[in-house]
């Protein structure tokens, strides 16, 4: 009688062969897998270092720009104190100048009211130029008028 043989496939030569050659496939997959993510991983790395390089320097900028603000507001703070002195001072004078003529003012002479009032007329025009000057460069500053350059 005839026997009839297994297939090739079935054969343990055969089995053998395939589980190596799944092996060796495998082990390929794998191989490209780890080649692709070190690619990847290199790259991201330089991403991320040229982008750090890119923050670092935004924050330096932003770090001179700040010392800029900083000293422009100091600046700011020593005028706006300035200006208070030097208003301050004629209103006090006015303020003082005022009270005299206030309490006193049946006991002085024409002459001396005169003074005090004209005193307090030349402190008065004083912080008025003073404040109308402010006001101008202040408008300059924002740019509402246009220095004459004469």
């Amino acid at each position: 009688m005839f026997e009839i043989a297994s297939p090739w496939y079935l054969k343990t030569w055969a089995i053998l062969t395939g589980v190596f050659f799944l092996f060796i496939l495998a082990g390929v997959i794998i191989w490209l897998t780890r080649r692709k993510n070190r690619a990847e991983k290199e790259n991201l790395e330089r991403i991320i270092s040229e982008r750090t390089k890119e923050l670092m320097a935004q924050k330096e900028e932003l770090e001179k720009e700040k010392n800029v603000i900083n000293e422009l507001n100091q600046t700011k703070d020593k005028f706006f104190s300035i200006i208070a002195h030097d208003l301050r001072t004629p209103f006090n004078s006015m303020l003082g100048l005022s009270e005299i003529l206030t309490e006193d003012y049946d006991e002085m002479t024409e002459k001396e009211r005169k003074e005090l009032v004209l005193n307090i007329h030349k402190s008065t025009r004083f912080s008025f130029d003073l404040l109308d000057n402010l006001l101008t460069w202040s408008r300059v500053q924002r740019n509402k008028i246009v220095p004459n350059k004469d």
